[in-house]
């Protein structure tokens, strides 16, 4: 039985998931929420926690630790997504909005690292050390894996296009 219980969003021009997860990557409760990027960062903040909070009322279990994978160029340090050109957000200091208010540590990345990462992790791609990832949906991104390790890329872009 395992006993860590992880919280992911996924932050799309047009919707926002989450879901509960186990240590072993076990979905134990999910949720889907519009989005409308065109109303800004914070409008959309209060679209993520309309989707978490309707998320883990299914849960038995609460949440410690919530990752968030969103388009764009996203600093890993500080959590801000600095610019999402299909969200019209620059700068946008997303980690510190929703550490606020879901009382949460939170992780951001750029979501197709963060897919490229669970698919090395649980996914498909387990058990390799190479691995590319193809991420298609309101605009297109990608993911490597090389030697074991997530490759980030000098402004956090490896696998994306400019």
């Amino acid at each position: 039985m395992s006993f860590a219980s992880t919280l992911g969003i996924d932050v799309g021009g047009t919707k926002v998931e989450s879901a509960r997860a186990d240590a072993d990557g076990s979905v134990r409760a999910a949720h889907r929420h519009p989005a409308n990027a065109d109303r800004g960062a914070h409008r959309v903040v209060d679209d993520i926690v309309r989707c978490v909070r309707s998320c883990l009322s299914q849960a038995s279990r609460r949440a410690v630790v919530a990752g968030v994978g969103g388009a764009g160029r996203v600093d890993p340090e500080t959590g801000v997504v600095r610019s999402a050109p299909s969200l019209d957000w620059r700068e946008a200091p997303l980690r510190e909005c929703l550490e606020d208010v879901l009382d949460l540590p939170v992780t951001v990345a750029n979501d197709a690292r963060a897919i490229t990462h669970g698919g090395w992790a649980y996914g498909a791609g387990r058990g390799t050390d190479n691995l590319v990832v193809v991420s298609v949906g309101t605009g297109i991104g990608g993911g490597i894996v090389n030697d074991g390790h997530v490759l980030e890329g000098g402004q956090g872009l490896a696998g994306e296009r400019r």
